[in-house]
C-alpha cells in the first residue's frame, strides 16, 4: 500500500494539469470562500486530483485522492455531459446506481435525462444526492477543441448556499476560470 500512495503522489507531484490548475483554483477560493476541486472521471468514480481550501477554519468536500460514485456528484454530471449519447448510454449500463440520501438519483434514464440537461447548461448542481445538507456546483474542463479534461467543482453546506444563492455567486467562478483555463490546458 506505501508504495501505491507514493505511486499516486508521484503523479500528482508531476502531471501537468493540476500544476496548471492550482494557481486559478486558489484564486476561486479566496474569491469566493469556498473550497474549488478539479477531479477526473476513472470509470465509474469522480476522483478528486486537486482541491484549494477556502480561507477558514473548516473546509469541506473531498480530500485529494478521494472516489467518489459520478452519479452522486456534481462533478460526474459536468464531465458526462461531455459524453456522446452512445458513449453515455455504454456508462450507464456498466454503472451501479447506489442510494445515498433521499435525493440520489437511482433510474438509469432519470439519470441520462439530467446529464443531457447539464450538457444544455453547461454546468450541473447536486442537492444532497450523497450527503444530506451537502450540494455542489461544476462545470466541465475543456480544452480549445473542445475536448474535456475533468471538471472543476465547489462543494458547499445547501443551508448557506440554496440553489439559487450558489447559481448566482460559486457558478460564474468556476464558469470564468473555466474558460481561462480553457485557452491554457
Amino acid at each position: 500500500l506505501p508504495s501505491i500512495l507514493r505511486l499516486g503522489q508521484s503523479y500528482l507531484d508531476s502531471a501537468r494539469l493540476p500544476r496548471l490548475v492550482q494557481p486559478f483554483l486558489q484564486r476561486m477560493s479566496m474569491q469566493t470562500g469556498e473550497t474549488a476541486n478539479l477531479s477526473v472521471l476513472d470509470g465509474q468514480d469522480v476522483v478528486y486530483l486537486l482541491r484549494s481550501n477556502a480561507p477558514r477554519v473548516l473546509s469541506i468536500g473531498y480530500h485529494t485522492g478521494a472516489r467518489i460514485p459520478a452519479h452522486c456528484v456534481s462533478a460526474g454530471f459536468a464531465i458526462l455531459s461531455t459524453y456522446t449519447r452512445p458513449e453515455l448510454e455504454r456508462w450507464v449500463e456498466g454503472h451501479d446506481f447506489s442510494r445515498f440520501t433521499p435525493q440520489t438519483i437511482t433510474k438509469p434514464d432519470a439519470f441520462m435525462e439530467l446529464v443531457e440537461s447539464a450538457r444544455n447548461l453547461g454546468y450541473w448542481m447536486t442537492d444532497q444526492f450523497i450527503n444530506v445538507g451537502m450540494s455542489g456546483v461544476a462545470v466541465p474542463l475543456l480544452d480549445r477543441k473542445g475536448h474535456c479534461h475533468g471538471a472543476l467543482s465547489m462543494t458547499y453546506q445547501r443551508e448557506i448556499y440554496p440553489p439559487e444563492a450558489a447559481q448566482k455567486k460559486l457558478l460564474p467562478a468556476l464558469q470564468d476560470t473555466a474558460e481561462v483555463l480553457r485557452s491554457i490546458i
